[in-house]
């Protein structure tokens, strides 16, 4: 199922020199609805610098960019996209949300392991019209379940605000949470 993205934003990532995906909620969202929302998720191994001035090529216009996360947010005016590195991330004890170290430009399959829960890691690359699935999220979409995207104990001791953002996405999409997760 192709994810109904703007033409101009799927000719800008057919000129990308890397693959550039979409992931995370606007993903999710489209396999289970079949919608996009108007703020959408993407990554890819550009540096942001490198994404803007591509985008700006195809009349995206910068709004902000955050060099130690490596995000860039791009918009046509109509849409925005968040655009941010492949990344691994090494966090302090206690859950401290943000980031101690980051490495950048890590591909969609490492950077996979650095998201909260499966259903938020699958990634569509936009111009090969492609799924790519490394923690068998799609399964969790079709099953209506969330669980961690590894092991529960590390995702929540990453970051606090994941067992918000599990409460909310267990009331806000109706899923189920996974034993081990819960």
């Amino acid at each position: 199922m192709r994810l109904p993205l703007p033409e101009n934003f799927i000719n800008l990532c057919k000129n990308s020199p890397a693959p550039v995906y979409a992931v995370g909620g606007a993903v999710r969202d489209f396999l289970i609805s079949g919608e996009i929302s108007a703020d959408i998720d993407v990554c890819g191994d550009l540096l942001p610098e490198a994404f803007i001035s591509l985008a700006e090529k195809f009349g995206f216009h910068a709004v902000a960019i955050y060099k130690r996360t490596g995000t860039a947010v791009v918009t046509d005016g109509k849409r925005k996209y968040e655009y941010s590195v492949t990344r691994e991330e090494v966090y302090p004890a206690g859950g401290a949300h943000t980031p101690q170290s980051v490495t950048f430009s890590v591909g969609a399959e490492k950077d996979a392991l650095r998201r909260d829960f499966k259903c938020n890691a699958v990634y569509y690359e936009i111009a090969g019209d492609k799924y790519i699935d490394p923690l068998d999220g799609i399964k969790d979409v079709n099953d209506r379940v969330i669980s961690a995207a590894t092991l529960p104990e590390e995702v929540f001791s990453h970051d606090g605000l994941r067992l918000m953002r599990l409460a909310r996405f267990t009331g806000e999409l109706g899923f189920t949470i996974e034993r081990e997760t819960l």
